[in-house]
């Protein structure tokens, strides 16, 4: 895939031409607009975003062979995914994908937080990594667990400290070996290093 064409405006805006297609990319303080399809900010439901380095052997070495960098927002019946490859072995963030998740966290992530944390403290029980079936109650967390994904739960004042490591959110529980697990790229995963621990104090405070 050829790079993105990229002209940026500080933390304010993002406008780039985008894959092989050559498809016109902007985001502002408003919203994004990809080709034809177009999100409000405001409009945004889930957001997803992640970075994936790929490498080649090389003897007894590894060495890098490129990155891969993707950003993902649906709401309002509409889906945007913007993906990013750069096939070099340098380290550096894609300035399109920082443009882009900037604009995310000032905009969306913050509202998203609010909202999902207001509801399950209003005793809803709430569904926020759909495709993963992670669930937030008053009573505590539903998803799933093991290299099998098999269900489980775990009540609030069972919550261990989040790791996240191989491309995996684990949700463990004091005591447990076990850990409910989501794909660190999965939508809305981004929220939930901060928004379960807050849910845990204030329903175990």
């Amino acid at each position: 895939m050829a790079e993105a064409r990229f002209s940026g405006a500080g933390d304010t805006a993002v406008d780039a031409e985008v894959g092989l297609r050559r498809r016109r990319l902007h985001a502002d303080e408003e919203g994004i607009a990809y080709g034809r399809r177009r999100l409000a900010w405001s409009e945004v439901e889930s957001v997803a975003y992640g970075v994936t380095r790929t490498y080649v052997a090389n003897g007894l070495f590894r060495s890098g062979a490129g990155s891969q960098w993707d950003f993902t927002v649906t709401g309002a019946g509409e889906e945007i995914a913007v993906h990013l490859e750069r096939w070099r072995a340098d380290q550096e963030q894609d300035p399109v994908w920082s443009g882009l998740t900037r604009l995310s966290r000032r905009h969306v992530e913050p509202r998203l937080y609010a909202e999902l944390a207001g509801r399950v403290l209003d005793g809803e029980r709430v569904t926020v990594c759909p495709a993963q079936w992670l669930v937030l109650s008053a009573a505590g967390l539903h998803g799933f667990t093991g290299r099998r994904l098999r269900p489980a739960s775990l009540t609030w004042p069972e919550l261990a400290e989040l790791e996240a490591t191989d491309g995996w959110l684990h949700v463990p529980a004091c005591g447990r070996s076990s850990a409910l697990r989501i794909p660190v790229q999965a939508a809305n995963a981004v929220l939930v290093p901060a928004l379960v621990p807050a849910l845990r104090n204030a329903l175990t405070g």
